[in-house]
């Protein structure tokens, strides 16, 4: 998961400002001396080199194909969201725009970005799960280019060795419990699953498995304090029955991917993007396996996720092409291949075997695991609503107070609940 830097924060929060102050000069304002030749996009994105190619590779292919031509704007993500919210303050934002669902509030209350329910980009083929994940206010502000969700990251060689079996279908929260007990022991003074208590997606999936989402319709904080009380002291008793890492090494571990006591060898399980399935694999000389999380088919906890999402600028003048461009990296095969996992796996079933051809192991697995979650998983309600990033930070703060000892938990379940009445 991408951390946001409080600095980094304060700049973009301050830019932001600038577009809600702009925001009602664009709705009346003249018409741009930037305006594109009708086969000329500005594109621009986030990502690492591999990102870059991949995307270079379908635009140009794109190109061939339409006949028109994008500039493109990549950039490594620290500096990605800064510059959107200033180009998009100055009314020149590029015309196809790189999203993430916690970045789109952002944007779609600031009359910044099109709906595109109006434009003609072909959803047909898309998984359900994914396929109005960006929708807010009955408009649909972004497109998932590619899909992640969470799973749970197993070493077999260490539950083998235990006598522990993952189920591959339903299975508590208590189930994980015992589990994770029973692996501890197999691993020659480990433990059995890596501390998650401040993980705040996974407490999404423990809420939704108590038949409720973690925001109302409207934006607001539906989990209860006794949601987060109860899981904060499930994790506690998890670290007093040595079945997760004491606070101190759970810390470390946090500060690099080969100081995780799971890509270590000296625990078991772990929680994860499928992103972080492959990147873990990459690290350990074991094979691991991505399981599906503790789930209940008549309450699912269990989501897909946009890792990565289109949208276009409401100040565009090229929105029909920009739309073919979207269009384009989403369905054509060509782009499909081009792309392969770089962006997350592809929300389309078809995309998903036209990549699985030339797939590493590694991705073969997370590939043939998105295809069951596309089965068994259920949407989201909303988009994340304006402060959930700064939500996800108190809530590993405060799993860390507790695991160290120096708040209650139910002091930490008060704290959250007034970090939210903030947003």
């Amino acid at each position: 998961m991408n951390r946001v830097s409080i600095g980094r924060s304060v700049r973009t929060a301050v830019a932001l400002t600038l577009v809600a102050g702009l925001s009602l000069v664009s709705a009346c304002g003249g018409a741009s001396s930037n305006a594109k030749p009708s086969n000329e996009i500005r594109i621009s994105w986030a990502g690492s080199d591999t990102v870059n190619t991949a995307v270079n590779a379908a635009l140009d292919d794109f190109e061939k194909k339409d006949g028109i031509k994008s500039l493109r704007e990549a950039q490594d993500w620290s500096g990605y969201w800064d510059k959107l919210a200033t180009q998009v303050a100055a009314k020149n934002a590029p015309d196809v725009i790189y999203q993430v669902a916690s970045q789109i509030p952002n944007y779609s209350t600031k009359n910044a970005l099109v709906d595109l329910n109006t434009m003609d980009i072909d959803l047909s083929n898309m998984d359900e799960g994914v396929k109005s994940f960006g929708e807010a206010d009955g408009k649909l502000w972004g497109i998932v280019s590619a899909a992640n969700a969470y799973t749970l990251i197993v070493n077999p060689a260490i539950l083998e060795k235990a006598g522990v079996t993952i189920p591959d279908g339903d299975y508590s929260w208590n189930d994980l419990a015992q589990f994770a007990t029973q692996a501890a022991e197999g691993t020659d003074g480990g433990w059995g699953l890596n501390d998650g208590g401040g993980d705040f997606t996974l407490f999404v999936l423990w809420v939704r498995s108590r038949g409720r989402e973690l925001y109302t319709d409207d934006g607001k904080l539906n989990a209860t304090k006794e949601d987060v009380s109860e899981w904060f002291k499930y994790w506690d008793d998890l670290r007093k029955a040595g079945a997760v890492p004491p606070a101190d090494v759970t810390s470390e571990g946090a500060s690099a991917a080969t100081s995780n006591p799971f890509v270590q060898g000296k625990s078991a399980m772990t929680f994860g993007w499928t992103q972080d399935f492959t990147n873990n694999q990459a690290l350990m000389k074991q094979e691991i396996d991505p399981k599906l999380p503790p789930n209940d088919t008549k309450n699912p906890g269990l989501w897909m996720n946009a890792a990565s999402m289109w949208s276009i600028s409401s100040t565009s003048k090229n929105k029909e092409n920009a739309a073919k461009a979207i269009d384009f990296l989403i369905n054509d095969e060509t782009a499909v291949k081009d792309q392969g996992l770089a962006l997350g796996i592809p929300p389309t079933q078809k995309a998903r075997d036209a990549v699985k051809t030339n797939a590493s192991d590694a991705d073969k697995k997370i590939i043939d695991y998105m295809d069951t979650v596309a089965k068994v998983s259920k949407p989201l309600n909303r988009l994340w609503p304006e402060g959930f990033p700064q939500l996800r930070t108190k809530f590993s703060e405060l799993n860390e107070a507790v695991a160290f000892g120096t708040t209650s938990i139910n002091q930490a379940a008060e704290d959250l609940f007034d970090e939210a009445a903030n947003y």
